[in-house]
């Protein structure tokens, strides 16, 4: 036997006795065990798993959009700066992340294997399910493209419209088919259009008071009505991203060892690569006080001091609040990265029509979430059009089944196809 075969061998008698032990694999998947398998031994398990990642990703996504706004409005003159610091963020957590889970993996085989060299503990690799690069390029590249679109669009675009352009539901639905994430099997498919007019509905129903104010008061919106239209345009890419990852994830993702935080690591470090490649972005932008490498530079500048909660000066007078700029920025990485995390769980234990549906009611939340802190009003839509989307991500779970469902059936007979 090879010394990198000693190695495989080694580890992966460490994985067995981890993923082989009998009451553990009473919860989790063993590791033969697909999670369409794993849905069909354990469908009560699998369910509540999944409602609790789903409740992590609207409970993430609504601190992440609480907290965007806080932050925005925090430092308004520097959105590339908070870009570039978000995306460099994420690739530190992430990677921090890695880095602890490499020593606890050395650990555990140094426990199990005392007499193992340290040299030859250094060297081993730990067997863990990837994707390729291509698709983490591709995924950081979306994701890069969304926020940087949107970041430079929010401020021209009037506010009242922000909830009206940011809804993903129907745009994922559409993605999901076009890139074909998902076979066109007739109940698949009606199911899933069934669950996204349900949960456009519910949309439409919460938007009730958005169209009311803008016919009321039509003023609030003049703007040029380019402005309106890239912010689309940037909230399209998010819903690319997340098909993107389906179908770079699909034939991977039923692995027990599927490796998330290489997958989180890698697309934020493509994202890092995407924003700084498009520095030039801030020079050629309306909405950008930047025109050239100095502007650049004192904007960063402008935006560490206010971390540091050093007032922002223009003309004389102060902007944005950098007293609280730190704990605000802080809250939205940590909603930020829960949104990529519980995204990337929910995308590869489901997909990602789910996930935009999980999405759908974060707007109201929102709105609920500054009614409470006073500095917004709540109506009765609300109540009529959270039931709605509830009820679409039923309907969406039940699709998501079938599809496991035939996935698993046609898997089954592969094997046997195989076996004879």
């Amino acid at each position: 036997m090879t010394p990198a075969d000693e190695k495989t061998y080694e580890v992966n008698s460490i994985t067995n006795v981890w993923y082989n032990s009998t009451s553990i694999n009473e919860i989790i998947p063993n590791s033969n065990e697909s999670w369409e398998k794993y849905r069909i031994r354990r469908p009560k398990t699998f369910v509540s798993l999944l409602a609790v990642l789903c409740l992590g990703l609207f409970a993430s996504n609504v601190v992440q959009q609480v907290f965007f706004k806080r932050m925005a409005d925090d430092i308004p003159t520097a959105p590339y700066f908070l870009l570039v610091v978000c995306s460099l963020m994420f690739v530190i957590i992430f990677g921090f992340g890695m880095f602890v889970r490499r020593m606890v993996d050395m650990v555990k085989l140094k426990r199990s294997q005392p007499n193992i060299a340290l040299q030859h503990l250094i060297g081993i690799r730990f067997p863990r399910t990837t994707t390729g690069h291509g698709w983490l390029m591709a995924i950081g590249f979306a994701d890069s493209i969304n926020g940087m679109i949107l970041i430079f669009s929010a401020a021209k675009t009037p506010a009242m419209l922000h909830p009206i352009l940011q809804q993903a539901v129907l745009y994922t639905f559409i993605a999901s088919y076009l890139l074909r994430t998902r076979r066109l099997h007739l109940v698949t498919f009606g199911l899933d259009s069934l669950s996204t007019f349900i949960t456009t509905a519910g949309i439409l129903v919460s938007l009730i008071p958005v169209f009311q104010a803008i016919a009321g008061n039509p003023s609030s919106v003049n703007t040029a009505a380019a402005w309106p239209l890239v912010f689309l345009a940037g909230v399209i890419p998010g819903a690319v991203m997340n098909v993107i990852q389906e179908k770079g994830t699909a034939k991977l993702k039923n692995k027990s060892d599927f490796d998330y935080l290489h997958l989180l690591t890698w697309v934020s470090i493509y994202q890092v690569v995407t924003d700084l490649l498009l520095f030039w972005s801030n020079f050629v932008n309306p909405a950008s006080n930047i025109h050239n490498l100095a502007d650049l530079g004192r904007a960063f500048d402008k935006g560490f001091a206010c971390l540091a909660k050093a007032d922002i000066s223009v003309n004389g007078t102060v902007v944005g609040n950098c007293q609280h700029a730190a704990l605000d920025t802080t809250m939205f990485l940590g909603g930020y990265v829960g949104t990529y995390v519980f995204s990337a769980f929910v995308i590869n234990l489901s997909s990602s029509i789910l996930t935009a549906i999980t999405n759908a009611p974060v707007v109201p939340a929102v709105t609920l979430v500054f009614f409470l802190l006073g500095t917004d009003k709540v109506t009765w839509h609300i109540g009529i059009a959270v039931p709605l989307m509830l009820v679409g991500a039923v309907v969406q779970l039940f699709s998501d089944k079938y599809r496991d469902k035939k996935f698993l059936e046609s898997e089954l007979q592969e094997e046997e196809r195989l076996i004879h």
